[in-house]
């Protein structure tokens, strides 16, 4: 038989319905009578029978597979090795917990059709690949009466006919059913579409009861305030000419314009070897995704570097949270949203360097370019307070927000780093001028994570008026008033706001979050900007497809791996080929040169592992808890440990 004789069409709908008895007699061993219909399956020598599903059977057999069908549109690979088993789509949550999702399944652009052939063992693939939403396929004339056909297709809308030129010794005379999609899919037990995520949906990584909090803190950078593309901009100019007028980088640096959209958040620099790198939960070094300016290393100078594709952890988490001084630090890891025009900075003159053969020491760079960012923002603050409106992007929902959590009798307070003049400039944009008056406490200035981790370093009162700070001695926290410094434990003896009552947000999960959910049990809620394109891009239906393709073919590669015939292997060669081919197409929709900030190739990102270790619950936007009253309580959604079809484990 050769699959090259086949023909697709288009039929109508009001035919779908024909012969659906017929095909549930013809597909079903309830229909046929399990022992006949086994032996019509596998032939005039029945093979063992197997199969995870009572309506979707196949034979096993040791015979050699067939190459001999039509080429997949636009696809480098076929499904041209021998399907011993089912193909097994794993079934995952909504984005529950976002950086552990396998992948999303889609209706189109373009709706995929995998047909199946079995005859005596062997076992006979064909793709398809079409526009049309009514799908007809004819079988010519066909030599051989053992013939079951199985379809691996989800989400096909419209109808599928299959019809079969039955031979003369076919005693029955039938011409086969018809077949609608949804008798098609239910038939073979295929999973349906999932719904697109909700862009404003607040995600649980721990229960989190709402009845239990008493008192809401709260960051302001990249928390309360979200800032518009212009700050980055900002920032990186301000930078790169403090470079070159105070620290005599060369003039040419000064035409190095910023890039947007080339870092992202979560990755990791390498101060000694001058590197920019995306790293996994595992500490694995994501190949393909490691740069030294912006020019991307081979994956083979990279193994050359670190000897491993897995970071030792002790390089890796040489900045923790209580390290000593005199440590030196190896890697550092961009963990907020001002860190990344600070690193784009450092790549592009990186690159300049390295184009110009200019020789520089990584770690002087790096420590150049993080002082002269650092040193900028109280310039930054200056600008801003100037031109609000053109950094800071309006929320009048916050407002809404805070009167909720007034009237239902819960306490508000503000900490930040940043100074009073900068942070009342862009609270009057959200709240108006009477804005204080939202919080019970309002700390600025308060340089985290320190506040979270010294012991004794005393509140200071700022006056707005003289613009100073009093001298007075603090030992009350007053409604109305601005306090500088200080320490949490402070706060939490002054105000006997200890516990699980506080729900703190912030955007930064090591300045924010970890010491307050750590060492003083804290609920921690984190605000995370680029979740909006994440789940922008997670929905796009063509995203979808290449998932879902992508999981078929990795689960044919790992039942398969085993072959060792010449002409298997080099089956499985072209399977890894566009398998490869596919993940860096599902990467390279999120960020091209590092993906997306939640995920790896298939583990989540360190960054996911430290937000999801340190926050309770995390979503875009602030003000998306709108959509949940104050007892709502957040439950996490665990999917099931990942397995392979014979039971066992993949962990």
């Amino acid at each position: 038989m050769c699959l090259a004789d086949w023909s697709i069409h288009v039929m109508e709908d009001d035919e779908k319905n024909k012969r659906r008895s017929q095909l549930w007699d013809w597909i079903t061993p309830a229909g046929r009578g399990e022992e006949n219909w086994s032996r019509e399956v596998a032939g005039s020598n029945p093979k063992e029978v197997v199969g995870s599903e009572p309506t979707f059977l196949w034979t096993k057999s040791g015979k050699p597979f067939r190459k001999n069908h039509p080429q997949l549109p636009n696809r480098d690979s076929n499904l041209d090795l021998r399907i011993l088993g089912s193909l097994a789509q794993h079934e995952t949550s909504a984005l529950a917990n976002y950086a552990t999702e396998a992948g999303y399944y889609s209706k189109g652009p373009h709706l995929p059709l995998a047909l199946l052939f079995i005859h005596e063992g062997a076992t006979f693939t064909s793709n398809y690949e079409t526009k049309d939403h009514h799908v007809l396929v004819d079988l010519v004339p066909c030599v051989y009466r053992e013939c079951f056909l199985t379809a691996a297709a989800t989400g096909i809308p419209g109808s599928m006919r299959l019809t079969h030129d039955w031979m003369a010794d076919n005693k029955s005379g039938q011409s086969s059913p018809d077949i609608t999609c949804d008798m098609f899919v239910g038939c073979l037990g295929t999973k349906k579409l999932p719904p697109d995520v909700n862009i404003e949906a607040v995600f649980a990584c721990n229960e989190l009861d709402l009845k239990e909090v008493n008192v809401y803190g709260f960051d302001y950078d990249y928390t309360l305030a979200c800032y518009k593309p212009s700050m980055d901009y900002l920032l990186y100019n301000l930078g790169r000419d403090t470079l070159v007028k105070k620290l005599k980088y060369p003039d040419s640096i000064s035409k190095l314009e910023y890039r947007p959209g080339f870092a992202v958040r979560g990755l990791h620099y390498d101060i000694e070897k001058g590197l920019l790198l995306k790293i996994d939960s595992f500490l694995q070094i994501q190949l393909g995704s490691v740069y030294r300016g912006l020019s991307p290393v081979p994956n083979e100078e990279v193994l050359r570097l670190y000897r491993n594709k897995t970071i030792p952890i002790d390089y890796v988490e040489s900045h923790g949270r209580h390290q000593p001084a005199f440590v030196k630090l190896k890697m550092i890891q961009l963990a907020d949203l001002f860190s990344v025009p600070e690193m784009g900075l450092l790549c592009n003159v990186a690159e300049y360097f390295e184009k110009n053969h200019i020789e520089y020491h990584p770690e002087i760079l790096f420590r150049d370019v993080k002082k002269s960012v650092q040193s900028s923002h109280s310039i930054m603050h200056n600008i801003v307070e100037n031109n609000v409106t053109d950094y800071l992007e309006q929320n009048s929902t916050i407002q809404t927000y805070f009167e909720g959590l007034i009237k239902a009798g819960k306490k508000l307070f503000l900490v930040t780093n940043s100074p009073f003049r900068f942070v009342n400039i862009g609270m009057e944009l959200l709240l108006g001028e009477e804005w204080i008056n939202f919080f019970d406490v309002v700390i600025v200035q308060a340089r985290k994570p320190r506040f979270f981790t010294d012991e004794s370093r005393p509140f200071r009162v700022y006056d707005p008026v003289s613009k100073r700070q009093l001298w007075d001695h603090v030992t009350k926290l007053e409604k109305g008033k601005i306090y500088y410094e200080g320490t949490v434990k402070q706060l939490q003896d002054m105000t006997g706001w200890n516990g699980q009552q506080v729900l703190y947000f912030g955007d930064h999960p090591y300045s924010d979050l970890a010491d307050v959910t750590l060492e003083h049990g804290w609920r921690t809620g984190a605000i995370i900007t680029e979740l909006t394109h994440e789940i922008e891009t997670l929905n796009n239906s063509t995203f979808k497809f290449d998932c879902n393709w992508l999981q078929m073919l990795t689960q044919l590669i790992e039942d398969h791996q085993s072959a060792t015939t010449p002409e298997d292997v080099t089956v499985l060669g072209e399977w890894m080929k566009e398998r490869d081919d596919l993940r860096q197409r599902t990467k390279c929709v999120f960020n091209e040169q590092f993906g997306s900030v939640f995920r790896t190739y298939h583990n989540p990102t360190y960054f996911s592992r430290r937000l999801f270790r340190f926050a309770d619950i995390y979503t875009s936007n602030l003000t998306n808890l709108l959509k949940y009253s104050v007892n709502h309580t957040f439950y996490p959604r665990r999917a099931a440990l990942s397995r392979r079809r014979d039971g066992a484990s993949c962990d």
